[in-house]
């Protein structure tokens, strides 16, 4: 189930948020598990198009992305994001199966903050969000 209904009413309070848009539920609710673990508040969305407007409504924190989406690619979303005054400042981490060496440079190309490619390393994942964060 994704957290898209329930955004509203949150108050984040001192808690970092974090918008995880990934379709594939397992990982979803892996991503989510972890990354409160390490104490952030985690919004989830599988939708790409719903995520890209999720992200428009809350400015989260931080945008966990990923690139291969069913209906919208993660580029896509990331070049909107970036090219949208509110939120253009967002740090978004790209992530996919797909680690060649072109995914790392069209991220960087546009405006990504990080990738990480799958499987996900916990260890990295969370380094990489917490630099993008610093």
């Amino acid at each position: 189930m994704d957290d898209y209904d329930k955004y509203e009413s949150f108050s984040p309070g001192s808690l970092r948020t974090v918008l995880v848009i990934e379709d594939d539920k397992d990982l979803s609710t892996y991503l989510k598990f972890l990354l409160e673990r390490a104490g952030y508040h985690v919004i989830t969305s599988s939708k790409g198009g719903e995520g890209e407007v999720l992200s428009m409504r809350i400015l989260p924190d931080l945008i966990i992305l990923d690139i291969n989406l069913p209906t919208v690619n993660g580029y896509e979303i990331l070049h909107e994001l970036k090219n949208n005054q509110a939120t253009r400042d967002i740090p978004v981490i790209m992530h996919s199966a797909e680690s060649s060496m072109e995914s790392y440079i069209r991220c960087a190309d546009e405006g990504a903050a990080a990738f990480v490619g799958k499987p996900l390393d916990e260890n990295e994942l969370l380094a990489k969000v917490a630099q993008a964060l610093a």
